[in-house]
């Protein structure tokens, strides 16, 4: 799951990109097993735009 986000993220246009991917939980699944949750990603594009004239 982390490539395909990376992999949107970097589709945008050529600009500066800085992100941070985390796990939010931790607990149990229908299986009686751990599993991960709430999964985040935050993402910040920038762009600089010609000056106007």
């Amino acid at each position: 799951m982390v490539a395909e986000e990376i992999s949107a993220a970097s589709d945008l246009r050529n600009a500066l990109r800085i992100g941070y991917f985390t796990y939010g939980e931790i607990g149990h699944n229908t299986c009686g097993t751990c599993d991960f949750y709430n999964e985040t990603l935050s993402f910040v594009s920038i762009e600089l735009l010609p000056d106007p004239i």
